[in-house]
């Protein structure tokens, strides 16, 4: 599994217009779609991503972008910085075929936590923050994801930038 996602405390409109802005890119189509279904039209007849997919929804003040076709991996701590503005943020994500993960917070655009780690390049696995604690491995990135409620919804939209 690779499951990975980032959330902000804004809107969905807000919020995809502010991921616009941040990625240089417009909307450029966007689907409303059950989650069983969100792959299925992200991708073109020879099953490749029409582009930059996300399957976004909003839950409990958040909207949550996961990632379909894994264009934000591993994006540099103070890039999502500069997207969450003074608003809050939660990246995460892992891999466990990779042993990887990557997990970033933001509170009210300070930043709590930067992790990564990767098991084939150790030399750029990071851990700084004084906030969340518990999170010094790729596995415990990896049960904050699994048991994120905020973090699933079976109605949402396919984004395609």
């Amino acid at each position: 599994m690779n499951p990975s996602y980032f959330r902000i405390k804004l809107a969905r409109d807000e919020a995809l217009e502010r991921l616009c802005a941040w990625n240089k890119r417009p909307i450029r189509e966007e689907i409303e779609v059950e989650y069983a279904k969100a792959v299925s039209v992200a991708v073109d007849e020879n099953g490749l991503w029409k582009g930059v997919c996300l399957y976004v929804y909003e839950n409990a003040g958040w909207t949550v972008f996961e990632e379909l076709s894994g264009y934000h991996s591993f994006v540099d701590a103070e890039d999502w910085k500069a997207f969450a503005g003074d608003d809050s943020l939660v990246v995460a994500g892992y891999d466990e075929a990779l042993l990887s993960a990557e997990f970033v917070v933001i509170e009210n655009g300070t930043l709590v936590k930067n992790f990564t780690e990767i098991e084939d390049t150790p030399e750029k696995n990071v851990n700084q923050g004084t906030g969340f604690d518990e999170i010094s491995s790729w596995v415990d990135v990896a049960s904050f994801v699994d048991d994120d409620d905020l973090a699933y919804s079976g109605d949402g939209a396919v984004v395609i930038l």
